[in-house]
């Protein structure tokens, strides 16, 4: 089996191999390999009842409390590259899937979360995936985390803000100075789960579509991608409502509920389900932008638009109406 790097599919073999070649590099160039990464010392802040711990390891900055731990890539403009509730489960919830990660050549990808897409016909895609260094503050007495980043593209610059709690919510806000955009497709707050955490035979997907009462929507059935485009005019072939802001997916064990500021910057969740070697792929994005055969030219925008997602993870126990009365699950629309 063939992969990219020696961070997937590696064989003892291989590992060896590796460690002999590491070997001559180090006497070649009289230097250990334990000095390679820089590595600064952890960073403890106290406030009235809680302490952070920080680190920058390498490209990763490291965020660990109590109950979390959160990685954010430097270099890809704070995309999580995990967010591990000690608590909830011994696997990280979310993370990044690495290029290798799955069989499928047309899986070949890094499957990153946390970041932001934006893009239009004949044009490069702009990203949030640089190198950016990141501010931090403390704030509310010691009770939350800031993390943030500004990235310039040339539609304008995005600021970008992690937000921590020691509750273990996990915010990210995307601020765009863009005075106008032009037809394409803006996506954001990417969440990709990590399959070794889930159980996809009894992974569902909950949120309002409209109603009063939250729909259930089973994901063990045939696969879904709602950000799929129907052709080169239409950017999306289905989605999600999200009437009050608010959706979780979650197994017999463990939720993952994520919330928007609606009146902030109004989203739309896209479900992407796919059964791939050696397990399955899930993500949510969402939607601030799609494109069809009705969109016009650059458009104007206020000065400022902003788009905040809140993520938070919780053990789960069965409700009294799911011993009582099963609801009706229903199977999502593919594509």
């Amino acid at each position: 089996r063939r992969s990219s790097d020696l961070r997937t599919h590696i064989t003892e073999a291989r590992w060896q191999a590796y460690l002999g070649r590491l070997h001559i590099a180090e006497q070649r160039y009289g230097i250990s390999a334990s000095q390679v990464v820089a590595r600064e010392p952890c960073q403890k802040s106290s406030g009235n009842s809680s302490t952070w711990c920080t680190q920058q390891e390498g490209k990763h900055f490291i965020v660990e409390s109590d109950c979390l731990k959160l990685t954010l890539n430097c270099q890809k403009g704070l995309a999580i590259d995990q967010v591990w509730m000690k608590t909830v489960s011994p696997h990280p919830i979310i993370k990044t899937l690495p290029h290798g990660f799955y069989d499928d050549i047309h899986m070949g990808a890094d499957f990153f979360s946390g970041h932001l897409t934006f893009e239009t016909p004949a044009e490069a895609k702009i990203t949030d995936l640089v190198s950016a260094k990141p501010e931090v503050s403390i704030l509310d007495n010691g009770e939350t985390l800031l993390i943030k980043v500004i990235i310039e593209t040339k539609l304008g610059p995005i600021s970008k803000y992690v937000v921590v709690d020691q509750a273990g919510e996990v915010k990210i806000r995307y601020e765009l100075s863009w005075k106008e955009t032009p037809p394409g497709v803006l996506r954001l707050g990417y969440i990709t789960l990590n399959p070794d955490a889930f159980n996809l035979q009894s992974l569902k997907f909950e949120t309002h579509n409209g109603g009063f009462a939250t729909e259930k929507y089973s994901l063990k059935g045939p696969s879904v991608d709602h950000g799929k485009p129907v052709s080169f005019l239409v950017s999306a072939n289905n989605g999600f409502g999200f009437t009050n802001g608010v959706l979780s997916l979650h197994d017999e064990q463990i939720q993952l509920t994520v919330r928007s500021d609606q009146g902030s910057g109004y989203l739309l969740p896209l479900l992407s389900v796919l059964r791939t070697a050696p397990s399955y792929f899930c993500r949510v994005s969402f939607t601030a932008m799609e494109f069809d055969d009705t969109s016009r030219a650059a458009r104007s925008r206020s000065p400022l638009k902003a788009y905040e997602l809140g993520i938070t993870t919780s053990r789960r126990a069965p409700t009294i109406s799911e011993l009582v009365m099963p609801s009706i699950e229903k199977e999502p629309v593919t594509c």
